[in-house]
């Protein structure tokens, strides 16, 4: 079942068209369809400036022996939705009254390139090189590269410009067209792209990495050198590696370090107190060393061991008359009614 509507376009003259969903391959497809009817004007009009025919019980039947297919169709006639206003693409003629066509290119010029107008409607269409939009309006550029409707031949590269194409040189990598589009020329990655991290050096259609002196290249990285593992300096200097380079320097001799002019000095290892004196013992400092004496009135027992009191008495003439001993000296007595005299030996 269809239906189709008719509209009064003038005397003598009706509009029809319609518009149906059919299957094809389990597919909906619109199909559409249009005609216009001219009659005799004495005949009248219609009663109603819009009519829509209603059509159903399509039937046919074949006729083997005439070879013939007869359709039959009931159909009927009646006042449209809207049977006394003009659809959409027709204007109101007062004088009939009927639905005269609305020139809707020159009314609203509706198309970005070239309109069309129909009956009842319009359609759009487009230079060569571009094609109609969805919106059925505007012309969207044909990207005959990407469809493969160019004629480019091998070694050639197709280049889509706004309505057409042109074939341009391929080039390799490292190398880029020119503006003509004609000859390669080589691309300088070490300006556009600095993909080294130190020295760049371009060739042609490439380039190769560098690093400053004192690095080596891991990649495209440089990585300090460590030129101490290389045993750079003399056996009595020191070795200090710094970015790039490094640092040989001098050694002081054992017990001392190196002052901030560059000059060796004395550690004082008894005020730091890195002296290895133990027990009673004194440490004296020397020139680059250091030594452990035992004090006044002790004697050394040996290195480790812890000094010993002198018995000063046991020296003869230590004292004139009585010698008494004690730690680290001694002390001289006197019988009664004599004292000691300022040398603290003999006595008056």
């Amino acid at each position: 079942d269809y239906t189709e509507d008719y509209i009064q376009t003038g005397p003598g003259q009706l509009y029809a068209h319609s518009t149906r969903l059919f299957a094809v391959d389990g597919v909906s497809v619109p199909y559409t369809w249009n005609h216009t009817i001219t009659y005799d004007s004495t005949k009248g009009k219609m009663p109603f400036l819009v009519e829509t025919l209603h059509a159903s019980s399509v039937a046919t039947e074949y006729s083997p022996l005439e070879e013939a297919v007869a359709f039959k169709i009931h159909a009927s006639i009646a006042k449209g939705d809207r049977s006394n206003q003009c659809p959409a693409g027709f204007g109101l003629d007062a004088t009939g009254p009927y639905c005269s066509d609305e020139d809707e290119c020159a009314v609203r010029n509706p198309c970005s390139h070239t309109c069309h107008n129909t009956v009842g409607s319009y359609y759009c269409s487009c230079p060569k090189g571009l094609t109609i939009s969805a919106d059925g309006r505007t012309c969207q550029d044909i990207d005959e590269c990407a469809l493969g409707g160019h004629t480019c031949h091998a070694g050639q590269d197709c280049e889509n410009v706004v309505g057409s194409y042109r074939c341009v040189v391929r080039c390799g990598n490292g190398f880029r067209r020119t503006a003509d589009g004609f000859s390669c020329q080589d691309v300088n990655e070490c300006q556009e792209s600095n993909a080294c991290h130190q020295r760049c050096f371009n060739t042609v259609g490439s380039f190769y990495c560098g690093c400053d002196p004192g690095y080596q290249l891991k990649g495209r990285k440089c990585t300090d050198v460590n030129e101490c593992r290389q045993n750079v300096c003399r056996p009595d200097q020191l070795c200090k590696n710094t970015r790039g380079g490094y640092k040989c320097i001098d050694l002081c001799p054992s017990g001392m370090t190196k002052a901030e002019n560059g000059t060796c000095v004395d550690i004082d290892e008894c005020r730091d107190g890195t002296h290895q004196c133990r027990y009673n013992q004194i440490c004296e400092n020397a020139q680059g060393s250091y030594r452990c004496v035992c004090p006044r009135g002790y004697r050394s027992q040996g290195v480790g061991r812890p000094c010993v009191d002198i018995d000063e008495c046991e020296t003869r003439d230590t004292c004139q008359h009585e010698c008494r001993n004690t730690l680290g000296s001694y002390q001289c007595t006197c019988p009664a009614g004599y004292r000691l005299t300022p040398n603290g030996k003999t006595c008056q």
